[in-house]
Order: structure tokens, then sequence, then C-alpha cells
């Protein structure tokens, strides 16, 4: 199992001067509850009377993680909205210590609901910039979104699953991999690379006690457990192909708490044409 090396809150990183703030276009910025544990976060607010806003949040990761190996960063926040599902973007952007670029991950999350996103932290990363974006929706009333972003963690080593499913052309076949946890966790579901190819439907999803949750799910609550994870596809005529995708499933307490990273690395195949497309002939051996 993987280990939960840091937490932080951002209200408190940035009244300390660990964390900084800055926006552009945001009609305004501010301090307030942003999780389902009332933690303070910070958020942004952006407005049909203001331009599209951002709201980022510099970390200093080489001082705060000492020899970090396999890491992985995990945020959660809020959005809300009168609008409903209005969207939001948050975005990790990774810098070596020579200040250049060298990845980022963005998702996107809706209003109504918290969210927990995460994704690895490369090697060789010596700053993090958490960025939350967001336009004002359109919708009747006041057309505004709220962005929160509150608590960051740091995971090490998450245990990885593997699965290779095999799918058929004009066959709808599921594989899964059996988790069996007890849990009262707040849940989150991201692909985080890669995907299905040649497939005419797909779908990665975890089996909880109460209903089925897929990628790419921003927060899930109410399970007492999780059975499994599965994948189910179909194959069009696209045969002899290799795809792959990663995938991480994310577990928060109900103290807001990092618990559990979990990561799911598929390796998918497509096989065969449509088998009646086929004649197959037996050869004996002669005898004669």
């Amino acid at each position: 199992m993987g280990l939960t090396v840091a937490s932080y809150n951002v209200c408190q990183q940035i009244i300390l001067g660990i964390f900084s703030v800055s926006e552009s276009g945001a009609y305004q910025i501010g301090q307030s509850a942003g999780d389902p544990c009332n933690n303070c976060g910070e958020y942004m607010v952006a407005t049909a009377t203001s331009p599209p806003g951002s709201m980022s949040i510099t970390i200093p990761y080489s001082s705060l993680i000492y020899a970090p190996e396999n890491i992985w960063i995990a945020v959660m926040g809020q959005v809300t909205s009168l609008c409903s599902s209005a969207p939001a973007t948050l975005t990790f952007t990774f810098y070596n210590s020579s200040g250049n670029e060298i990845g980022s991950y963005s998702f996107t999350v809706f209003s109504g609901a918290s969210y927990v996103v995460s994704s690895p932290v490369p090697s060789g990363t010596d700053t993090i910039i958490v960025t939350a974006s967001a336009e004002a929706p359109t919708c009747p009333g006041v057309q505004a979104i709220n962005v929160w972003v509150t608590d960051i963690y740091f995971y090490s080593q998450p245990p990885v699953y593997y699965i290779e499913p095999l799918f058929f052309y004009n066959q709808t076949l599921t594989y899964s991999i059996p988790l069996n946890i007890t849990t009262s966790d707040y849940l989150a579901l991201w692909v985080i690379s890669g995907g299905s190819s040649g497939l005419t439907s797909y779908s990665a999803c975890i089996v909880a006690s109460n209903s089925t949750f897929c990628a790419n799910t921003q927060f899930f609550s109410g399970e007492s457990s999780i059975s499994a994870f599965q994948v189910t596809g179909n194959a069009n005529n696209t045969y002899q192909v290799t795809w792959s995708q990663e995938l991480v499933l994310i577990f928060v307490n109900t103290s807001c708490g990092l618990d559990n990273i979990f990561l799911f690395e598929v390796t998918g195949y497509n096989n065969i044409l449509n088998p009646a497309e086929y004649i197959f002939t037996i050869q004996t051996p002669f005898n004669g």
C-alpha cells in the first residue's frame, strides 16, 4: 500500500506565506469554507461582468517533499453555481528548477458537488502551480461560478492493478479486477492518460455497494464498499489493435484526509473480425 506523505490546507499555507495565490480576470478571490468538512479554501468567482477568470496556487514542492519517489498530488475543493452543471477546469502544471515546464494535467469539474483530482508528479519537479479557471455560465438568474481549491495532498507509491481485456467484433465483453474493499470514503475516478481505440463502445467503472460509477467521476459518496474495477467494450471492424489507458481511484475520508490512491493500468487488445467472415479448414495427416 502507498502512504500519504503530506497534507496541506490551502488557506493556512497562504496565510503563512508558504503557498502563494494570484488571479487573472477573476471577479473576486478570497477565502471561505470549501470542502465537505467546511475547511477553509481559496476561491475565485467568475461572473458575466468579468472575463473568463483564473486563480493560481503556487506550491514550492521541492522545499516540502524530501527525496520524493513516485509521488502523486491530489487536490480537493468544490464548485458552486446557480447554473446547473457549470464547468470549471483544474490544471496542474509542473516546473523544474530552471523554471521550464515539464508536464501538466487538466480536469473538467462541474458545479453542484465537491471534487477530488489527482495526477503523478514528474521527476525533477521543483514548483507546482494549481490553476482553477472558469467563465460565467449562461442561464437565467445570476450568471456566476465559484471554484474552491481547499486541500492539497501528496501520496507516495500508490498500488497498481493491471488488466488486459481482449475484445472481439460485435461482442460486448466485461472484464474485472476484484477489490472487495470496505469503505465509507468519498471517491473519485479519473482517466490520467490514454484511451480505447477501435471500439464502438467502452467504459471503465467502479462497482460499489449501491451503484456503479465510471470515469470521469469527480466525487462519489454514500457507499459502504467497492467490489470491483471493470472495463466493458465492444470492438468494431478495426482489428489487431493494442491500446492502453491509466486511471486513478482516489479515497478521501469523511474528515477530508486522503486515505488511498489506487492506479489501474489497462492494456486492451482488439482481436479478429467477424468470425462469420472466416472459413476454417481442418487438415489431417495422410495415412496412405
